[in-house]
This record gives structure tokens, C-alpha cells and sequence, in this order.
């Protein structure tokens, strides 16, 4: 998998290379045709309009200034974002707030076929009937955003004999499981230092008394994970799932995200570029245009402006 993303990387680095150095030729060849009408004075006329407006007309500037202003918001903004969103990635897509946390999901690991004919289904609940229509309405996908809450003492998560001995109770349904009110819930925990979200069906003690938390996806049975208690994270609140939204962030999470911002950002600072270079060239033309055009320009002006402010 580590493989098939860094070919990924170093395509997309390519092709973005390839688009880069095929925009800055095209804009290259436009400034260079566009120098050429220039100098032969082919332009004359469009530099005196431009120039009019930019040194008459306030509306002209506040145009620039807003443009160049929403450009750097543009980009300040992705960065932001783009930033942000790694930086989420980096926390295991958790991030608190208070006593709650959100988490987007990046695999369909909680995700079953709902159709009770099919055979996903019935594998579920042969094995020992864990999965209930209830459990499988608290499941989730990929792109769904979680919230969860913080994990429970752990004295809370295991039931013990109310006679005085403190010894565990079993649950019978679960075979050799410690019983618990936290059974068949969903958790968020670190196992291998990737973060996962999957169900707790067993709770056992090890020889020395650390309490083992195994969990599994309900998309893959008998593929367990086994955790201690300061693995876990927090508990998932189903009902407080927001559905697919969570597609724009693993977007961005992703190559293809960073791709699609870096060319877009990359185009925007491109054009910026040319649009100064050619205004650079329109205002070393400018003086040497004859006068007489640019009194005939002015009138034209002056003639246009009367019409406008007299709503013509």
C-alpha cells in the first residue's frame, strides 16, 4: 500500500510539473505576441482606454485592489485549509472540543450490507448472533463525520460481584467475557498507531489483572483487534453521525486533494504574473503613443462618461 501511494505522489508531482512548465510557455508565447501588437502600435488604443481608466475612474482601483486582495485570501485560505486538514490527519482525525470530539471516518470497516437475504448478513448473525437490526443502524461509512465522547472510568466498563468479593461477572452470551454495560458499543482506540473505530464484543483479564478490550469491524468478523484501557480514545454517539460530509476532508487528506489546490493555486499565481507583465509592457508603450490619439481617446472618454452620468 506504502508503494502504491508514493507511485501515486511522484505521478501526480509529474503531470502537475508537466501542466506547470506547459502554462508558463503558453503564457510566455501570449506576452511575447502581445509585446509584438505593442511595439507595432497595434494596441494604442486599448492601452489609452486602460490607461483612462486606471487614472480616472476610482471604481477601476477598487476593481485591482479587490481582485489582488481575493487572490491572496484565495490562497491564504487553502493553505488554511489544506493545513489543517494534514494536521487533522496527523491526530488520527480526532479533535476535541470540550468533552466531545469529532472524527471522520476513512474505511468501510463499520459498514454491512443491510439486506437481511444477503450472505454478509447471515454470516453476522451465525456468528453467536451478535449483530442485532439495532447495532447495524449505528453502523457507519466511509466519509461519515463521528462524534465522540470520552471514554468511561475504567472500573465503569467491567461489572463485578456485588457479595463483597469484587470478582468480575461473566456474561453467558459472550462466552468467557467479563460482562459489561459497554459490550456490543463502538469505540475509538490506537491499535498499531493508526486510530480505529470498530465494536467491543469481548472483555477479558490478563494474569496480572490488566483488563484486554477486543474489538472488531462488523464488515469483518473474527478479524479482532485487542487493546488496553489507555488505548482507548472515546465512545462513538451513532446518533450523532453526519453522513458523507466528511468526503471533503479526506479529499484534501488525500494526493489528489493536494494535486487539485497546489495546480489551482499555481494557475492563480501564473496569471497573476502575466496579467503584471502585461501591464508592464502597456505602460512603457504609453508615452511614446502620438498625442493627437490620445487627445481623440480622451474626448471619446469624456464624451462616454457624460452619456453614462446622464443615464445614456
Amino acid at each position: 500500500m506504502l508503494t502504491n501511494t508514493i507511485i501515486t505522489i511522484v505521478t501526480l508531482a509529474l503531470l502537475m510539473g508537466i501542466i506547470y512548465v506547459f502554462a508558463y510557455v503558453a503564457f510566455n508565447a501570449i506576452i511575447k505576441s502581445e509585446k509584438t501588437l505593442v511595439m507595432q502600435g497595434l494596441k494604442d488604443g486599448e492601452i489609452i482606454d486602460a490607461h483612462q481608466q486606471v487614472q480616472k475612474t476610482r471604481k477601476q482601483k477598487r476593481k485591482n485592489r479587490l481582485s489582488l486582495i481575493f487572490s491572496i485570501a484565495f490562497i491564504s485560505l487553502m493553505a488554511f485549509f489544506v493545513a489543517s486538514c494534514m494536521f487533522y490527519r496527523a491526530k488520527g482525525n480526532i479533535f476535541w472540543t470540550g468533552d466531545t470530539s469529532t472524527m471522520v471516518i476513512a474505511s468501510d470497516s463499520m459498514s454491512t450490507i443491510g439486506d437481511k437475504e444477503s450472505d454478509i448478513y447471515h454470516q453476522k448473525v451465525s456468528n453467536g448472533g451478535y449483530l442485532t437490526d439495532d447495532m447495524i443502524k449505528e453502523e457507519f461509512s466511509r466519509g461519515d463525520i463521528l462524534q465522540i465522547s470520552h471514554v468511561p472510568n475504567q472500573d465503569a466498563l467491567v461489572t463485578r460481584q456485588s457479595d463483597g468479593s469484587y470478582a468480575y461477572v461473566t456474561n453467558g452470551r459472550f462466552g468467557k467475557s467479563i460482562d459489561s454495560p459497554y459490550l456490543n458499543k463502538i469505540f475509538a482506540f490506537t491499535y498499531q498507531s493508526e486510530t480505529i473505530v470498530h465494536r467491543l464484543v469481548l472483555i477479558q483479564a490478563a494474569g496480572d489483572g490488566t483488563l484486554l478490550f477486543e474489538f472488531q469491524g462488523d464488515a469483518y468478523p473474527g478479524n479482532t483487534q485487542t487493546v488496553t484501557y489507555n488505548r482507548l480514545i472515546g465512545q462513538v454517539r451513532p446518533e450523532k453521525t453526519i453522513r458523507k460530509v466528511g468526503y471533503v476532508v479526506l479529499f484534501f487528506q488525500s494526493a489528489y486533494g493536494a494535486f487539485v489546490i497546489l495546480g489551482a493555486v499555481g494557475m492563480l499565481v501564473l496569471s497573476s504574473l502575466m496579467a503584471t507583465k502585461v501591464e508592464k509592457i502597456y505602460e512603457s508603450r504609453y508615452p511614446f503613443i502620438p498625442e493627437d490619439l490620445k487627445q481623440e481617446k480622451e474626448r471619446e472618454f469624456q464624451d462616454r462618461r457624460l452619456r453614462e452620468s446622464q443615464g445614456f
